[in-house]
């Protein structure tokens, strides 16, 4: 999981988001932080998504984090259930999470054999201090066979890659960032204009679905 997401070097936050073995449920997240705090980077996932104020612990699914700044491991204190804080670091921050996803009710993440779906709430963490910046993504389909033939469908603007294909994506906040939410899989899609403007219907699962 060394790779980060490519782009501009002043981009001040960078994810690289990949699932795991499909069995396994677990997503894997790189978050790179260029200049971070130095009194010492605070980071958390939020306790509720776009659209559903509900109070949701995400953190819950945090199976590992992990720290470091120029190959050197830093320590963090947990300030509560959901924030951390990573000792000072001498240069970029690295953080290193492994995400459990196995919420079927997309408002979180899910992850298995048939294909993933994310909101960004419960994998991408929050950087304190950089919200308002611009947050690039990379999406990668990882390295199990299961995985291979997956296509990925979000709102999100592409950096890279064509169309239905995994790349890099941005958003110019966090806010944005995780109010566009990832599906991923063996996925159908429909193409069609409606008043002049392009559309796409995408279609996950086994269906049996009248396209026309």
């Amino acid at each position: 999981m060394d790779e980060l997401t490519p782009g501009p070097a002043d981009a001040p936050v960078a994810y690289h988001l990949r699932p795991g073995a499909p069995g396994s449920r677990r997503f894997q997240v790189v978050c790179r932080v260029r200049h971070p705090d130095p009194d010492g980077q605070v980071v958390s996932l939020p306790a509720w998504i776009p659209g559903s104020y509900l109070i949701r612990d995400f953190a819950r699914n945090v199976v590992a984090l992990e720290a470091s700044s120029a190959g050197e491991s830093l320590p963090l204190r947990k300030l509560d259930k959901s924030t951390w804080r990573v000792a000072p670091a001498g240069g970029d921050l690295v953080l290193r999470a492994e995400i459990y996803a196995n919420d079927l009710s997309v408002r979180g993440a899910h992850l298995d054999p048939d294909g993933a779906f994310v909101n960004g709430s419960s994998v991408f963490l929050r950087v304190h201090g950089r919200e308002s910046g611009r947050h690039l993504v990379n999406v990668s389909p990882g390295d199990d066979a299961a995985t291979a033939g997956w296509r990925l469908a979000t709102s999100l603007p592409r950096l890279t890659g064509a169309e239905w294909e995994f790349g890099a994506f941005e958003a110019p906040s966090y806010a944005e960032l995780i109010d566009h939410p990832l599906l991923m899989g063996a996925l159908d899609v429909v193409d069609f204009t409606a008043a002049g403007t392009p559309h796409a219907l995408v279609l996950a699962g086994r269906h049996d679905a009248d396209r026309d």
